[in-house]
């Protein structure tokens, strides 16, 4: 057996990786002393701005695979360049409603700590963490229509006159898609509001009274970032689990007399059974996970701000 070459990729791409680190570590602590006048730099700062830097490589590497998903799409559903165009315009709307709320919490802590560095920063941050989230809500967006087509074929095709492997296979893939997005998103909006409650320590430390920016602010962002990937996720998960029942009832249609015979109710639980409708209202816990993931994030952290 030949021996096989072996590849520096990985390790030069990690080493890419810490350098580019590095750099953006150093350019926040840049900025912030420029804007700052040449203050010294507090601890808690520091803090924030190793955890920033940690949080934007993890949005680029999200940013990298979501571009790649969508890359990867089939071919029938891969977007033309006009529905792109619309779903970035809504998609730009989305995200300036939704940081209207961060500017009204991060303006008025940047003037309290007299820094325009800060602000700067996290307003960089903000849009950054937006870009990174694009290519997700997109893949999500054209997922919540693979499965309204699906539902639509079904219902428009006769009792068993349509491939039962194809559209299992089809609900295994939109359900892919509705998961990883559901990390992906999850992960990006809890590094926000991880962000978010080291600043407050930062402005704290630089004397700023807790009563200005309280531990139940944080929360705040949690919640409110959570109702946001709710109500995102939520129409998804609601469709494919529609559809899957949807499937299930024409596979094995209900008998005349409304009372399956055993080889009918054997089938049925059995096709329930491989699609993953069976689990409670989730094929698997996990995009739920991902929904609470702000929340629960910022909730975490306001505990361990009050007990440090």
């Amino acid at each position: 057996m030949t021996r096989p070459s072996l590849s520096l990729a990985p390790v030069l791409r990690a080493t890419v990786t810490v350098v580019i680190a590095v750099a953006v570590f150093l350019g926040i602590l840049v900025v912030e002393r420029a804007g700052s006048g040449g203050e010294p730099m507090g601890r808690a700062f520091a803090v924030w701005a190793i955890a920033a830097t940690v949080g934007l490589m993890a949005w680029a590497f999200v940013f990298v695979d979501g571009v790649g998903r969508l890359r990867r799409l089939p071919s029938m559903w891969t977007p033309s360049a006009r529905w792109l165009i619309g779903a970035i315009a809504l998609y730009v709307v989305l995200a300036a409603a939704a940081t209207t709320l961060l500017l009204v919490l991060t303006v008025e802590m940047g003037r309290s700590v007299g820094s325009p560095g800060v602000i700067l920063i996290v307003r960089a941050l903000t849009v950054l963490g937006w870009v990174a989230g694009a290519p997700w809500l997109l893949l999500l967006w054209i997922t919540h229509e693979r499965v309204r087509a699906l539902r639509e074929q079904l219902r428009a095709t006769p009792d068993q006159g349509f491939g039962i492997l194809k559209a299992v296979n089809e609900l295994d893939a939109i359900w892919q898609a509705l998961e990883r997005s559901s990390l992906a998103l999850g992960l990006l909006l809890s590094t926000l509001v991880i962000n978010t409650a080291l600043m407050r320590n930062a402005a704290i430390e630089a004397g700023v009274p807790e009563s200005d920016f309280s531990g139940w602010q944080v929360i705040g962002y949690g919640i409110f970032f959570m109702i946001i990937l709710a109500a995102i996720l939520v129409p998804v998960l609601v469709g494919w689990r529609d559809t899957s029942f949807e499937l299930v009832r024409r596979a094995v249609p209900d008998d005349p007399a409304g009372i399956p015979d055993k080889e009918s109710a054997d089938a049925r639980e059995r096709l329930v059974v491989r699609i993953g409708v069976d689990r409670s209202y989730v094929r698997r816990p996990i995009a739920i996970l991902g929904v609470l993931s702000p929340f629960l994030t910022s909730f975490a952290t306001a505990l361990i701000s009050a007990f440090a």
